[in-house]
């Protein structure tokens, strides 16, 4: 026990000494008022608070007060002649009294096992030979109080020696150590007889006497490090009160210690770090929302690609921020399951539109993790739709190939078979014409009614005029299988998937080919001349890719005349598309120019654009120019320019490379 609560146990049973030894004096008091009195005894008998009976020598009962009696339970007639031991069935009380009573006063406390919530201090008083009197006085009260006080000194004591913190109490004037406890001892790897008695600041401040209570503090709390005996650093957490107790100050010091839990920090800061440069690495946009829809983390690639910095992000609600972000789609934040997914356009912060795949992950109800919170993980997919939109370009063209050959397969047949009976009949019918001219001049030198009848007939049936008319028809007809053989040829040529590797290709063949393929689109709304120079050298290059180029320039062309004109054009009234292809050293250009609409001034920077489009919802992607802009500058090292003038029309200039010297 320490010496506080030695001071403090003393003055408990000082003060019950003083009320006890008050209570014995009254008691002595009234038993002297009780000898020099009947009458005082009788009164007392009648009202005293203590239990009171007279007995024989045999401990029977001759008279008893109703506070004994109300202390068991009895009635007057219960008691009277009756034998205490019987009565009350206590074998300790009657071992006892027999073995200890004498002409003294005698003095006992003692439990009763029938009564087991009452506590009696026995006095008894010889009063004559014969008779003796009995006081029962309930000290329940007291004796309770007293169990109660010497139960809490255990729990206190096996506390202090068990509690996982170190305690120790230091005098406030002296600095001295008075007490600690086992986990203390453990802590510094001390005894209690190696630091009791010294002053604290050594052991129990690393030295330094700021960080001591002085004059008003009451409380204090800290960390530090010192050393234990080995000479290793250990690092405390400390909450010190100022006591005082009778006047004097004392200092009570509560010691952790925290070095393991130190260690985690550290390694937890560590491991924070690793988790925050893996986080800043993340190859996409990563953003928490949390239960307020606050934004409580934005990674370095939102910064990139959303253009706003984390700092000026954070805590701030996603709708404040949405107007700078210019999404062109609704971002809901109420999802009703655990992760939905959408696809978002959006402003990039080089000012082009773009893509992202969004994908949304409530925690906010989760019980997997104590974050609530709803992550926002998104990427930039606007590449990835880009080459989707060449590849099913590729894969159109890919189709129309095999299309086109199969077409080719089917045709060229029965096309071949027409052909050749054409240029049959076509050489064979002058002879047959020549013929039937001898047979009709002979037919007249005869003198036959008959054939004079003939003759008349084959005038009716105006047959000089099939005659005259076949050839035409043959001809036209030769023309017509031309023209389907043409035109598979170039949608075999046109459709050709390619190769890996560059080749010369005649760029003007290809011209040729994609007026033909696109015949269709502009057949009803304008004329397409081709002015081509004959000399145009070679160019290296991928031929399918070029051809995309072509075919998206030519379909651009016709529907900025059907815009202006428009779908069939007015009655007699056509637009003009001209291609022109030049050679320029080790250069060629091909200028496609159309009598369309024009493209205003302010939107002919953004037309190279992914996704840009002017065009009506379901008519156009948007991808069209970008497409053509990434195939001629990316992968041909070219260049592509556009003039325009809105209401009389638009030249796109294409440059290419003879030789791919600038790759």
């Amino acid at each position: 026990m320490s010496s506080t609560d030695k001071i403090l146990e003393q003055q408990l049973l000082d003060k019950y000494a003083k009320d006890l030894a008050k209570l014995y004096a009254q008691e002595k008091e009234e038993k002297s008022k009780l000898e020099n009195t009947l009458q005082e005894l009788k009164v007392i008998f009648k009202n005293i608070n203590d239990g009171l009976i007279i007995v024989d020598n045999n401990f029977n009962i001759k008279r008893g007060n109703s506070k004994f009696r109300s202390f068991f339970g009895f009635k007057k007639e219960d008691i009277l002649g009756k034998n205490l031991f019987s009565l009350l069935k206590s074998k300790e009380l009657e071992a006892i009294l027999k073995s200890k009573i004498s002409n003294k006063i005698f003095l006992n406390e003692l439990v009763f096992n029938n009564y087991p919530d009452k506590i009696f201090k026995i006095t008894v008083v010889p009063i004559s030979e014969e008779y003796k009197l009995i006081i029962f006085q309930n000290n329940s009260l007291i004796y309770r109080f007293n169990q109660k006080l010497k139960s809490q000194e255990e729990w206190y004591r096996a506390i202090l020696s068990n509690i996982q913190t170190g305690l120790a109490i230091v005098d406030f004037e002296s600095r001295k150590i008075i007490e600690i406890n086992p986990e203390l001892e453990e802590i510094l790897s001390l005894s209690k007889e190696q630091i009791v008695g010294k002053e604290c600041f050594q052991y129990l401040c690393a030295g330094d006497y700021s960080l001591c209570p002085s004059g008003n503090t009451k409380e204090l709390n800290y960390n530090l490090v010192t050393k234990n005996k080995e000479g290793k650093d250990i690092y405390l957490y400390k909450k010190v009160n100022v006591i005082k107790i009778e006047n004097k100050k004392y200092v009570l010091e509560s010691i952790t210690d925290i070095t393991d839990l130190k260690l985690i920090e550290d390694k937890l800061v560590q491991t924070n770090k690793k988790i925050q440069t893996l986080f800043d690495s993340l190859p996409f946009i990563l953003i928490a929302i949390d239960l307020e829809d606050k934004i409580v983390e934005w990674n370095p690639m939102a910064e990139i690609f959303l253009g706003l910095r984390k700092a000026d992000v954070l805590n701030k609600k996603l709708e404040e921020i949405k107007h700078k972000i210019e999404f062109k789609e609704i971002l809901d934040l109420k999802i009703s399951l655990g992760v939905e997914q959408k696809e978002l356009r959006y402003k990039r912060s080089d000012g082009r539109v773009g893509f992202l795949d969004v994908r949304m992950i409530d925690l906010r109800t989760s019980e997997a993790t104590e974050e609530e919170m709803l992550l926002i993980i998104a990427q930039d997919i606007t590449e990835f739709k880009i080459m989707q939109g060449q590849l099913a370009q590729a894969q159109k063209l890919e189709a129309i190939g095999q299309l086109a050959t199969g077409i080719a397969h089917e045709i060229n047949t029965p096309a071949q078979y027409v052909s050749d009976n054409l240029y049959f009949l076509q050489e064979n019918f002058p002879q047959l014409k020549s013929l039937y001219s001898e047979i009709i001049s002979t037919l007249k030198t005869i003198p036959n009614l008959k054939l004079k009848a003939l003759l008349s007939k084959i005038e009716e049936e105006d047959v000089e005029f099939y005659l005259q008319e076949f050839p035409l028809a043959i001809e036209q007809a030769l023309d017509g299988i031309k023209r389907i053989t043409e035109i598979v040829q170039s949608m075999k040529q046109f459709a050709h998937p390619g190769t890996r590797e560059k080749v010369y290709t005649d760029l003007n063949k290809a011209i040729e080919n994609a007026k033909v393929v696109t015949r269709n689109s502009w057949k009803y709304v304008a004329d397409l001349e081709l002015n081509l120079d004959p000399n145009l050298p070679l160019v290296k290059c991928y031929p399918s890719e070029i051809n995309q180029v072509l075919l998206n320039m030519i379909v651009n062309a016709a529907d900025a005349i059907k815009e202006k004109i428009g779908e069939k054009g007015k009655k007699g009234e056509k637009g003009k598309i001209i291609i022109t292809t030049r050679s320029f050293g080790n250069k060629v250009k091909i200028y496609i120019e159309d009598t369309g609409t024009g493209i205003p001034e302010e939107l002919r920077e953004k037309i190279f654009e992914p996704f840009f489009t002017t065009k009506a919802v379901g008519k156009g992607t948007g991808q069209g120019l970008s497409l053509a802009h990434s195939i001629i500058v990316n992968k041909h090292k070219g260049f592509i320019a556009v003039e325009s003038e809105v209401g009389k029309g638009t030249t796109f200039i294409i440059e290419l490379p003879v030789d791919g010297e600038n790759e």
